[in-house]
């Protein structure tokens, strides 16, 4: 039994663009929370936020330096990793502030600023 395989290619650029408009559109999805939502909302978000991070993950690792794979690829996870929390922070400091609907929103529409960083990517 022979298979054969054939060579995919995978927009990555595109991939990252419509995860970010995606990433978007589920954070705006929580203005609609409710005790009934919230099953959907966890089950269907968990496997949506799996996809966009696998392809982040399959990004870093693309993007590593040749022959120091390892170093920058944890590089790579500690910044995520620090984007994420500071995320947090900023969420966590301006909720007194503005409250939870107009922090949603905010939330939703910063994801957009990503958009410049993924057009100058050197990828496919």
């Amino acid at each position: 039994m022979k298979i054969e395989y054939k060579e995919i290619t995978i927009n990555t650029k595109m991939i990252l663009i419509v995860s970010v408009f995606i990433g978007a559109l589920t954070t705006l999805c929580y203005l609609w929370f409710n005790q009934y939502s919230a099953i959907v909302y966890s089950i269907l978000f968990s496997f949506i936020g799996m996809f966009i991070f696998l392809n982040i993950m399959t990004l870093m690792a693309s993007s590593t330096i040749t022959g120091k794979e390892a170093t920058s690829f944890a590089l790579l996870c500690a910044i995520n990793n620090l984007a994420g929390t500071a995320s947090t922070l900023s969420g966590a400091w301006l909720y007194p502030l503005v409250g939870l609907k107009p922090l949603i929103i905010i939330s939703a529409f910063t994801s957009f600023l990503a958009l410049p960083l993924i057009k100058k990517l050197e990828i496919k």
